[in-house]
This record gives structure tokens, sequence and C-alpha cells, in this order.
């Protein structure tokens, strides 16, 4: 059975930021594409050397298409695979099922969905039956068109220093995942949409200074907070339904058949919500950005 989930990248960031700079020489650890120059597969750090290597099939690097179908060959003893997408300036589409392919948004052709951004990455793990990575694939590069897009800033970013770059949410310490867990409480969360919420499990991307919680419901509903930089505010990448007022300095809400979000800018940082249950009171939903956007700087 196949199951959309929000982002979780966290063994696909660290392939990212255990590569390198990311620089366009096959020295760096990359396979050229064709004449272009530019690198088409990052290959696997040394934490993953001794996991089998799951073959990726397509798509190719360019030209393919806004929701291309990825696929890879099926390895013995998975009972799973985890498909991740990294845009150029972050995590942007994951899948978790038992399939060796699966079109980009889960979605059937026909159907609104995400669309891909140029100079987007993918990888692929195979889980056994306890959902343990047991293989993984390089990280490869895939475009929409035959614009390859730009150079992934995860390869190169550092965390932030005081006064410049992503502003963090709370200066106090501990990992960024960690902090955004603490910015609601499971009964601040079952007040506003219902449902009995676990204790939120924090994600700290390469940067250091961008992540993600999410919180899981009794039912398996998940809930997520994802934190970026500004610029990956994308209304039109996910198909808004509107813009939100009184919500951080521009804010959107879109709907779609496998998920509810609301996005919005505050100073630095790009904040997204996600649940994967759409029969969600829209009302109690905004109320959770407003409290997330009042633990912000």
């Amino acid at each position: 059975m196949r199951r959309l989930l929000p982002v979780t990248l966290a063994a696909v960031a660290l392939i990212a930021s255990a590569c390198g700079s990311g620089k366009d020489s096959a020295a760096d650890g990359g396979v050229p594409d064709g004449g272009s120059g530019r690198i088409e597969t990052l290959a696997r750090p040394a934490v993953f050397s001794a996991l089998a290597l799951v073959e990726l099939v397509a798509p190719g690097r360019s030209n393919a298409g806004n929701a291309p179908t990825f696929t890879w060959k099926p390895l013995s003893g998975a009972g799973a695979y985890r498909l991740a997408v990294l845009a150029p300036d972050g995590p942007s589409w994951s899948w978790t099922g038992a399939d060796t392919s699966v079109r980009y948004g889960g979605v059937a052709e026909g159907v609104p969905g995400p669309a891909l951004n140029p100079g987007s990455w993918w990888s692929v793990a195979a889980l056994d039956a306890d959902d343990t990575v047991i293989a993984m694939s390089e990280l490869r590069a895939v475009s929409p068109g035959a614009d390859l897009g730009p150079a992934p800033t995860w390869t190169t970013v550092k965390p932030a220093t005081s006064g410049a770059g992503v502003a963090s949410p709370n200066p106090t310490g501990g990992s960024m995942g960690d902090r955004i867990c603490d910015f609601l409480t499971p009964d601040q969360i079952s007040a506003a949409i219902d449902g009995d919420w676990g204790t939120g499990v924090g994600e700290t991307y390469p940067t250091g200074t961008t992540g993600r919680c999410e919180w899981t419901s009794e039912h398996g509903t998940l809930f997520s907070v994802n934190i970026l930089g500004a610029d990956a505010y994308d209304p039109a990448g996910w198909n808004s339904d509107g813009d939100l007022t009184g919500l951080g300095e521009k804010a959107f809400w879109a709907r779609s058949p496998w998920d509810l979000r609301i996005g919005f800018v505050k100073g630095d940082l790009s904040v997204t919500l996600v649940i994967d249950f759409t029969r969600v009171d829209p009302a109690g939903f905004t109320d959770l950005a407003h409290l997330v956007e009042e633990q912000l700087p």
C-alpha cells in the first residue's frame, strides 16, 4: 500500500551534507552529465558504503517533465522503498511504499499536484520489514526541462552566524528540529484539530538553521511544521487555493487530494504546516499557524 509522507529526508540530507561542495567535477564523487559539465549523480558517502546499492532507472537529468515517474530496480529483502526528492534549496517531497515506481506528487496522471523544481535531486532507500534501511542509492539529478537549474545550496550552505543568514527561531540552544517541536504541544494540536497526538519528532536539515517537527496521531495521521529560508515560499508550486490575511508578512493555504497545508513568511523564514488528512477544521488549522508564528523572532 502506498503512503504519502510530508518531507522526511534525514538519509538524503546526510548524503547531501556529506557530498562536499557539489563542484562540477568528477573528482568530487560525481558523474558528469554528457557534455554539459554538470554533475549527474553524487556518490554515496562512506557512512552508507556497507549497504547494498539501490539501482535507479528513470528519469534522466533533464526533460523529465513537471511530474515524472521515478523508477528503480527491485531489491531482494526489501519490504518497502523510500523515495526522497531535494529541490536546489532544500527538501521537496518524499514517498514510502512497496512499489518500485511512483509519479512525483503521488497522484495519477491528470490529477493536480506539485511540480518538480529545476535542479532537483532524488534518492531511494530500501527498507526491510522492520523499517530498517538495508540499501541506499546514490543521489541523482533531475529537472523538468532542458534548464538544469541552479547548483544546490545544501552542499555548500553553512550554519548562520549572528546577524547573517537564516534567523534562528530560538537562540537558546538545542537542535533546530527539537526547537520546532517546542512550538506546539500535543494538547494544543488536539484542541485545534482533534485527535490524540503523540510527542513531536524533530529533524534538523544540513544547514543547521532549518528543520521540521512531525507529530503522529493515534490513527496514523501525520502533522508537521517545516521551517526553511524565506526564498522557499512558493504558493504557485503548491497550487495555492488563496491568500491568508493576518498571518506573517504573506501567507497562503492549499488543499490537495493528499494533504492540507498553510505556508507563510516571517522575516528570514518560510514556514509550512502540513497535515495528510484533508477533513480538518480550517479555522483550527489556522490557529495552529498563529501559535507557531508567535514563537518566531
